[in-house]
């Protein structure tokens, strides 16, 4: 049985991409810097799809960035230092979910982690912090762009249906938990 080009082409992309999956691996157990990755990954999507650079939400991407450039020049500031070890030592389930509703739960996470012990509870608050406002999760940011920008639906109506449903869904997760110490 021959493959036809396409499923060749198919083949390779594959395999391609999951040596990229594995560098990826590689820089998560710091064997490979990240900006090498990044290079090596750019290149490799832009040799096998080139199609799908045009098609990436560049302006998410960089707010995204911009969390992480946001919660890293935060993290310096003594003010905040003071701010936010004195609010995880009341409650760390309650301000990771309150920081999550304005700088997204993993950049949230990512700022808070450095000021807590207590995992388990850091870890309960921005799992549960991704429900609330739009900006709780990058996820949620995902999907809004998608449902307004590819159906050409009512952002508003969007917005207001789903901050209805996650403030519910967020307060009944709060009342099952025991935040208060």
């Amino acid at each position: 049985m021959q493959l036809s080009i396409k499923e060749v082409e198919d083949k390779r992309r594959f395999l391609l991409y999951v040596f990229l999956f594995a560098l990826c691996i590689g820089t998560v157990l710091h064997l490979i810097s990240y900006v090498v990755l990044t290079v090596i990954v750019i290149f490799g999507a832009m040799i096998s799809d080139k199609h799908l650079m045009k098609k990436v939400d560049y302006s998410l991407l960089v707010t995204f960035i911009a969390f992480f450039i946001f919660i890293g020049n935060m993290q310096h500031m003594e003010f905040v230092q003071t701010l936010i070890q004195r609010r995880m030592a009341d409650n760390t389930i309650l301000f990771a979910v309150i920081s999550s509703q304005f700088i997204s739960n993993v950049p949230a996470a990512v700022l808070l982690s450095g000021f807590t012990k207590d995992y388990v509870e850091l870890l309960i608050g921005v799992n549960i912090g991704g429900l609330g406002t739009l900006i709780a999760s990058m996820a949620s940011l995902i999907s809004y762009r998608y449902y307004v920008g590819v159906h050409n639906h009512d952002a508003k109506k969007y917005i207001s249906v789903f901050t209805m449903a996650n403030v519910v869904f967020l307060v009944l997760l709060l009342t099952t938990i025991p935040i208060i110490k």
